[in-house]
């Protein structure tokens, strides 16, 4: 069984949706001066699409397993008698 591990950093989409929901709603509250009601139905349409999209990957994520403090525990250990070098360390290092 192969696992694969991807970081993958969606904190930007994540603050970008509220901020375009909030213009969204400023335009509108003027939609008569901008667009026709059907451009913006189908604009907050792929909004709300957009948001759920994000909540079901969130969902299919594994949850962090709480059986990792044993390893983790170890790491400490061993990083104190033989010094040898954890995540924290490397980040640093670069």
């Amino acid at each position: 069984m192969w696992h694969v591990a991807i970081d993958i950093d969606t904190n930007t989409y994540e603050e970008i949706i509220p901020t375009i929901k909030g213009d969204f709603l400023l335009v509108e509250n003027q939609k008569k001066e901008f667009m026709s009601i059907s451009e913006l139905k189908h604009i907050d349409s792929l909004l709300n699409t957009l948001e759920q999209k994000f909540c079901d990957f969130y969902q299919i994520l594994p949850k962090l397993d709480s059986r990792r403090g044993l390893i983790d525990f170890g790491g400490t250990i061993l990083r104190t008698l033989f010094a040898t070098a954890t995540l924290t360390d490397l980040h640093s290092l670069h």
